[in-house]
């Protein structure tokens, strides 16, 4: 199974979140082959950061990521499509949020996210799986 994984789902995994046991295990899964949109890094960096994590945790995270998946580049492309999947949405999505589920439709994959707007997109144009909401185990 192809698994794109959103900043969510990559901070469930560095914060040890509700569905973290789960997340580890699909991850490790080698049956199934994992991706990560680009813009995903800088997101998480910066969220950590913010979290009060030194330069050191937040290069060591990110290449964490780096390591348990494939990084799909953000290009023109992703970007007209996210411009396309946008108007399949039922809510506001945010334009990080709208690059990275083109990601994830770019290579089809299923969306792992914690995010309620991305529930806001039929399955059948982006199929996905969306973990608990927040709280540490």
């Amino acid at each position: 199974m192809r698994l794109l994984l959103d900043t969510s789902a990559l901070l469930v995994l560095c914060r040890a979140e509700a569905g973290f046991e789960t997340l580890r295990d699909t991850v490790s899964d080698l049956n199934h082959e994992i991706f990560i949109a680009s813009i995903s890094l800088a997101e998480l960096g910066r969220r950590v950061r913010e979290l009060g994590a030194d330069e050191s945790v937040v290069n060591t995270l990110l290449g964490y990521c780096k390591s348990i998946a494939t990084t799909v580049v953000i290009d023109g492309a992703i970007a007209e499509l996210s411009l396309r999947l946008a108007k399949h949405a039922t809510a506001r999505i945010p334009l990080a949020d709208s690059l990275i589920a083109a990601c994830a439709v770019s290579m089809h994959a299923t969306l792992i996210h914690r995010d309620k707007h991305f529930e806001s997109m039929q399955s059948s144009v982006l199929p996905q799986l969306t973990l608990p909401l927040h709280s540490r185990l």
